[in-house]
This record gives C-alpha cells, sequence and structure tokens, in this order.
C-alpha cells in the first residue's frame, strides 16, 4: 500500500497528483460535513428557542412531558456551545504550522458528526457545535497551507449538500437515526452504521493525505506554496456566497428536531 501512495522513482508529478486528489476529496467531505451541520444548528436552535421563549411564558411545570417543549436551561447551554464555535478560526491562526493540525480538525469534526447520532436531540446539539467548529479550524489552517484547496471545499461541500437534498425533497435524511438505505441492492445498513465507517475512513484519508504531503517535501527542489491571504471583501463575497447557496435551496428541519418543516 505505502508503495503505491509513495512512488519508489521519486517521480514528483505522480505524487502530486496523488496528493491533489487526496486533498480535494478531504477538503470537500469536509465543506459537505460543514453545510450540513450549520444547517442542523440553524434548524434545531431556532425550534428550541421558540419552545423555551413560550415555555417562559407559561412555565415549564405546566406544560412538562408535551411533544416539542425543552428545557430553557438546556437551551441556553446550547447557545453558548455554538457562540463558542466562532474562536475556532483564531485557535486555527495558532496552529496553522503544526504538521498534524488538518488531521487534527478531521478526526475532531468526523468523530463529533457521528457521535451526534448516538447521543439525545439536546447532546447532539453539543456534538454538532464541535463538529462545526472543527471544521472551520480546518477550513482556517488549509486557507494558510492549502490555499488552493479551499475554493474545492466550499463549493464541493455546497454541491453535495444540495444533490443530497435534491433527492430528498430537501430533507436530510443523515440525521435521522432511523434511516437505512440499501447498497448494491442486497445489503442493508443504517445511517449510525454508516457515520461510524464513514469516520473510520475519514481518519484513514486525512492520514494518508498528511503523509504525502511530509514525503513531498522532503523532494529535492520542493518549494511551498506560497501564503495567501483572504481580504475583507474577499470574505464579504464568501459571506454572501454561502448565504445565497444556502437560502435559495431551502432549509428543511431536520428529523431530529421533532417539529413539522411546513409549520416550522
Amino acid at each position: 500500500m505505502m508503495g503505491m501512495i509513495f512512488p519508489g522513482d521519486g517521480g514528483r508529478g505522480t505524487m502530486q497528483l496523488r496528493r491533489n486528489f487526496l486533498r480535494t476529496l478531504e477538503a470537500g467531505l469536509m465543506g459537505f460535513i460543514l453545510v450540513q451541520s450549520v444547517r442542523y444548528l440553524f434548524a434545531t436552535l431556532y425550534a428550541h428557542l421558540s419552545s423555551a421563549d413560550l415555555v417562559s411564558r407559561v412555565g415549564l411545570a405546566s406544560v412538562r412531558g408535551m411533544p416539542g417543549v425543552v428545557d430553557p436551561t438546556e437551551v441556553q447551554r446550547e447557545v453558548v456551545a455554538v457562540a463558542a464555535t466562532l474562536a475556532a478560526p483564531l485557535l486555527g491562526l495558532g496552529l496553522a504550522r503544526t504538521r498534524w493540525s488538518i488531521s487534527l480538525a478531521v478526526g475532531l469534526c468526523v468523530l463529533a458528526r457521528a457521535l451526534a447520532l448516538q447521543v439525545d436531540v439536546y447532546e447532539s446539539v453539543l456534538a454538532e457545535a464541535v463538529a462545526v467548529a472543527a471544521a472551520l479550524l480546518y477550513m482556517t489552517v488549509i486557507m494558510v497551507r492549502r490555499p488552493r484547496v479551499f475554493p474545492l471545499m466550499v463549493t464541493l461541500g455546497f454541491a453535495g449538500d444540495i444533490v443530497l437534498r435534491a433527492l430528498n425533497a430537501t430533507a436530510d435524511p443523515t440525521f435521522d437515526p432511523g434511516y437505512t438505505f440499501v447498497l448494491l441492492g442486497r445489503l442493508e445498513a443504517d445511517i449510525e452504521t454508516a457515520w461510524l465507517v464513514g469516520a473510520g475512513g475519514m481518519l484513514l484519508l486525512t492520514a494518508v493525505s498528511t503523509l504525502v504531503e511530509r514525503e513531498e517535501a522532503r523532494l529535492p527542489g520542493f518549494v511551498s506554496a506560497a501564503p495567501r491571504v483572504l481580504s475583507g471583501w474577499g470574505g464579504l463575497a464568501l459571506g454572501a456566497f454561502c448565504f445565497w447557496s444556502s437560502a435559495c435551496w431551502g432549509c428543511r428541519t431536520p428529523p431530529r428536531v421533532g417539529l413539522n418543516s411546513t409549520t416550522t
């Protein structure tokens, strides 16, 4: 396997091709998870905040046990956790030049995303907040170390999310723990198992990608990519693109929120 990854003749062209493929695949999957998790957090917090507001008006004791009722204290914890994710890019500035910073961000993101299906709704919000923070950390790091991959992360992430929702009437079945699908026409699998297997695959992918990057740096005449700067206008354009991509394709409430999307 290592011989397939690292060519024995030291061919730079072959290694660059493999490196670019691995980086693109890794960045696209991370962008996909980021878009998914942000949508889930937005829809879930919207539902929970609305419910918490109603509960605060009538009192928790009078509506406890009713469908859709949430504890305002739990909602406050969710809001704090989501707000803390905004600090992740600042952490990335300090870890950008660390060799395994990308692998750390990928591992934390995919494990948190897989964990979100194993816990209850309250804990899933915290897990998704960790996934978003790790994805933002990854985004910050690749802006410094792999600037050419950053546009692919955003583009492929939204493209994958759009295709998935187009196939499921704007719903995202990957957040439904009870969702099952058939592989190769005969093998039935549930989404929880699929995410665990996918997390393992992503960990392997990012480890191989980092090793390829390290081996390439040892080649004679290697020149690292020049650093890039995301200007204020560039950040504004990126935000506008993300907003347009999210707003134009609809955002149906995920199944785990427990509310009907037509009434939310």
